[in-house]
C-alpha cells in the first residue's frame, strides 16, 4: 500500500512539476509579446532586482507612476498566461 501511495503522490508532484514548466514557457512568450518599454520596465523591476523605486528614479518618473504600470503590465501577463492554459501555445 505504501509504494502504491508513494507512486500516486509522485505522479501528482511530476503533473504540478509538468505545469509549472508550461506556466513558465507561457509566461516567457506572454514577456516576449509585450512591447519593448514594458518589458524593460519589468527587467529593470525585477530581473536587475532594482525594484520599481530605483526604476522609477532612473526613468524620471513616479514611484506610484511605475507601481501602476507595473499592476497593469502583471494583469496584462496574467490574462496572456492563462490564455495559454486555456488554448495552448497559440493562446
Amino acid at each position: 500500500r505504501f509504494v502504491a501511495e508513494f507512486e500516486e503522490s509522485a505522479r501528482v508532484a511530476a503533473d504540478r512539476a509538468g505545469d509549472r514548466d508550461d506556466r513558465l514557457q507561457a509566461l516567457a512568450r506572454c514577456l516576449a509579446k509585450l512591447p519593448p518599454a514594458d518589458r524593460e520596465l519589468i527587467e529593470r523591476c525585477y530581473a536587475e532586482h532594482g525594484g520599481a523605486a530605483r526604476a522609477a528614479a532612473a526613468d524620471g518618473r513616479t514611484a506610484k507612476g511605475v507601481y501602476h504600470a507595473l499592476a497593469r503590465i502583471r494583469r496584462a501577463l496574467l490574462g496572456c498566461v492563462r490564455r495559454h492554459d486555456d488554448h495552448g501555445p497559440e493562446g
